[in-house]
Formats: structure tokens, sequence, C-alpha cells
């Protein structure tokens, strides 16, 4: 696993035998803001463009987050970050959702949009589903 990103938010590794990007949100993603959160997305992906091309699949561990993505926020996201994962050949999420039932219920309205872009999503609540679903050709 190489790490592209870690800040006390989440952490964004890279694995090369999977050929997966992991997305893992962690406790402190509670005390975020909307400006912390747009942050954290232009970093992460400025980290990633050396693994354009490499990998179109997600895995995004949100078990610990706990940041609830506000209708703007949510607007924001797809316009700025979906289209640049667009750019960079990403096709499919597997979600391992948020145990905080508001973060869920945002994340799935995030994601609403990127469905209609084209993106294949699924949630689960179960990891080793959510890999092998990612994983499944």
């Amino acid at each position: 696993m190489e790490t592209i990103y870690e800040s006390k938010y989440q952490r964004i590794l890279y694995n090369p035998q999977l050929n997966i990007f992991e997305e893992i949100w962690l406790p402190e993603s509670e005390f975020m803001n909307d400006d912390i959160y747009k942050q954290e997305f232009r970093d992460i992906l400025k980290a990633a463009q050396p693994y354009r091309g490499k990998t179109d699949k997600i895995f995004i561990d949100a078990v610990n987050a706990m940041y609830v993505v506000s209708p703007e926020l949510q607007e924001w996201h797809n316009q700025n970050v979906f289209a640049k994962l667009i750019e960079m050949g990403i096709t499919r999420f597997a979600v391992l959702l948020s145990k905080d039932l508001f973060t869920q219920v945002s994340y799935e309205q995030t994601f609403e949009e990127a469905e209609d872009a084209g993106f294949l999503i699924e949630y689960f609540d179960d990891r080793e589903k959510a890999r092998n679903w990612l994983l499944d050709k």
C-alpha cells in the first residue's frame, strides 16, 4: 500500500496489488467545516494526479466519517470532484457506510448525481463484500 495523502481527517492509499484507491475516513472528520472539506479534496486530487489512469476503482471506508455534507457542499463535490475523477478514469465506487445515519444519508445524496454521470456505486456494511464487488470485473 502506498499512502498518497494523509491528514487528521482521512487517508488515501493506492493498493498496487488490487489496483484500487482506498479512502479511509477518520473520526476527526467530525470537526471539519465546509472550507476544510473542500481543501481536503483539492489536496487529494492533486496528490492523486501521478496515479492517473492506473485504476478505475475507489474503495471508500466511511465507517468513521462523521462530517455531514450539506446540499450546497454536495453540489460543489459533484462539480469539482467527480468531474476530476472522470478525467482520471475512475468509474466504480464501493462505499462502506458510516456508523452515523446523518453522515450516511449525506454520502448517499452526494453520490446520487455521480450515478447519473455514469459511475457505478454500491453501498455496503461489510468490508469483504465491498471489496469483492469492487474487484469483480
